[in-house]
């Protein structure tokens, strides 16, 4: 900041590295307004410690309200996943998302599109990491503590430009087995409903890219 002071965000955006999908420009923030991680398909991995700091530096020391784990349609990493191409190094990194098709298999199948599949696993993605979130002893601590702090799941369409909900949220400690069947439950009842169609499944939107948002769901 011009000013010297630091920021107080209150929000943590955990996202992909695509340069489509920029965080403060989709939620309309300014700077100093989101602390934002990225990396290829939107991963929270234990293994990761450089996304474990910036959710423990976010949680214990920018005091944030709000995780955002924000996936994307049209992800290049989940479409290489999907059509079984090698990206090179990057594979290693993209079986986390393989293992998650894999999983889900059958039912990816029953879609008639490749690009609903691609957007399907692309949502049950951000689900499985809105788990990996809430599992972190550092979200478990702050819940302990009694910090207020939520964890939501969300997806950008780059192509309407539309940021939506999953109704995929996390708000403290809960059986993260039930919560998850649940959320695929949903996720997938959704799909049905919209059998045959190139529909995205999720809630309604939070926020279209560009347009101002006051009060912004995830503002200081």
């Amino acid at each position: 900041m011009g000013n010297g002071r630091h920021s107080f965000p209150a929000c943590l955006w955990v996202g992909c590295s695509d340069s489509r999908v920029p965080a403060n420009q989709i939620i309309g923030l300014a700077p100093g307004e989101v602390f934002v991680h990225r990396n290829v398909v939107t991963l929270v991995v234990h293994t990761d410690l450089n996304c474990l700091s910036v959710v423990q530096f976010a949680v214990d020391e920018l005091k944030v309200r709000h995780v955002v784990v924000v996936g994307h349609y049209g992800c290049g990493g989940v479409k290489a996943v999907l059509g079984g191409r090698s990206v090179g190094l990057a594979d290693h990194w993209l079986r986390h998302p393989e293992d998650l098709r894999q999983v889900h298999h059958r039912r990816l199948e029953e879609l008639s599109h490749e690009d609903a599949r691609a957007d399907k696993l692309s949502e049950l993605n951000v689900v499985e990491q809105v788990c990996h979130v809430a599992q972190l002893p550092t979200l478990k601590a702050a819940w302990a503590r009694g910090q207020a702090i939520a964890v939501h799941g969300l997806v950008y369409g780059v192509r309407d430009g539309i940021l939506r909900h999953l109704g995929a949220t996390v708000e403290g400690t809960v059986d993260l087995r039930e919560w998850r069947r649940k959320a695929l439950l949903e996720l997938w009842r959704a799909s049905r409903a919209t059998s045959g169609l190139h529909s995205h499944c999720a809630q309604d939107p939070v926020h279209r890219s560009g347009e101002s948002c006051t009060p912004h769901p995830f503002a200081p």
